[in-house]
């Protein structure tokens, strides 16, 4: 029983983490390509080599969504303003 409970809290902890990540990348406003600082920049240049920024959303609180694609292949990069890398989402076709 008192495995049974902390399973239910560790899982209850790992979503709750998941959702705030997904909570603080929503409602994002979009913003020319211009307006990403250069650290983000340079940091997108070294994980993402060879692929090209088509758009950028900004979620107002520090958090940035770069569209890239390379080969028809489209991904969503999450960033902090700072140039810290925090996920990476596959866009639907």
């Amino acid at each position: 029983m008192k495995k049974m409970l902390l399973i239910i809290m560790l899982a209850t902890v790992v979503n709750v983490n998941a959702a705030s990540i997904d909570s603080v990348t929503q409602g994002y406003q979009k913003i020319d390509n211009t307006q990403v600082p250069v650290n983000v920049l340079k940091n997108v240049s070294s994980r993402y080599s060879g692929y090209v920024l088509n758009k950028s959303y900004s979620s107002g609180n520090g958090i940035l969504k770069l569209v890239l694609s390379r080969s028809g292949k489209t991904v969503s990069a999450f960033y902090r303003t700072t140039g810290q890398f925090i996920k990476t989402k596959p866009n639907q076709a």
